[in-house]
C-alpha cells in the first residue's frame, strides 16, 4: 500500500510548464521532462520522441480511475488514435489540467476534449 501511494505522489505534483522557445515548451511533472519542440513537430519525454505532432488527434482531459478514499485525480491523455494513447500527467489540480491541456493543445494544434 505504501508503494502505490508514493507511485501516486509522485505522479500528482509538482507541475511546471515553461515555454522553452517561440512555438515549444517544458513541462515537468515530477522527475518527468516532456519537451514539447515546434522545429522538430515532436514530442519528448526524458530526451526521447515519443510522438510526433501529426499523430495527436485530440488533447483529452478526464477522470483518473480512482481508488477508493483517495483525493479525485484528472489526466491529460495526447489521444493517437483509436487504440492508443499517451498519458501525459496526472494531477489533483483540475485547473493546472485545464492550464496545461489548453496549451498543450495550442501548442499542437490540436483541440481539447473532455472526456
Amino acid at each position: 500500500m505504501l508503494h502505490k501511494l508514493r507511485q501516486l505522489w509522485e505522479q500528482v505534483d509538482p507541475l511546471q510548464l515553461s515555454e522553452a522557445s517561440p512555438g515549444s515548451a517544458e513541462l515537468k511533472v515530477g522527475s518527468t521532462v516532456w519537451i514539447i519542440d515546434a522545429a522538430s513537430s515532436s514530442i519528448f519525454r526524458d530526451g526521447r520522441m515519443v510522438v510526433s505532432f501529426d499523430q495527436v488527434r485530440t488533447v483529452d482531459v478526464r477522470r483518473d480511475l480512482d481508488d477508493e478514499g483517495l483525493p479525485e485525480r484528472w489526466c491529460v491523455v495526447l489521444n493517437t488514435g483509436a487504440l492508443s494513447s499517451l498519458k501525459v500527467l496526472v494531477s489533483t489540480d483540475d485547473a493546472d489540467v485545464s492550464i496545461i491541456a489548453a496549451r498543450l493543445a495550442d501548442l499542437l494544434g490540436k483541440r481539447v476534449r473532455a472526456l
